[in-house]
């Protein structure tokens, strides 16, 4: 009988130090959040004034630089974006749109994953 208190007092202690730690880890996020809102304003400002000024290249203490460059990307596939693309193809090449998109996002034809975990719920507030 002993064995299963213990058991359970592991478990409690196990639950408690989940608890703390993931009140740590929102303070943590928290405090995150709000030097990641600052550095995104000091960027901007950093980013406006040196392309303002036609400067390419700020040198700083130890050897590091700050550079500005231009980065080409392209947009993320959209489903949208598909849909208009086989329409496209489709038409040109006289196949049935309908079907082929059908066989593209018909979700019986993808797998379904299924995943177990835990999550803390926050105590629902009564109303009044």
């Amino acid at each position: 009988m002993s064995n299963l208190s213990n058991d359970q007092n592991a478990f409690k202690q196990t639950v408690k130090e989940y608890v703390t730690l993931d009140k740590k880890i929102a303070e943590a996020e928290k405090t995150i959040k709000i030097l990641k809102t600052r550095k995104e304003m000091l960027y901007n400002n950093v980013f406006r004034y040196m392309v303002n000024h036609q400067i390419k290249e700020l040198n700083l203490p130890g050897g590091e630089k700050i550079k500005t460059y231009t980065r080409k990307s392209r947009p993320g596939v959209t489903k949208a974006w598909v849909s208009d693309r086989l329409h496209s193809y489709c038409s040109t090449n006289h196949l049935n749109y309908e079907e082929l998109y059908d066989f593209i996002y018909d979700p019986t034809h993808r797998p379904q994953v299924e995943k177990q975990s835990i999550k803390k719920m926050k105590a629902k507030k009564a109303k009044k």
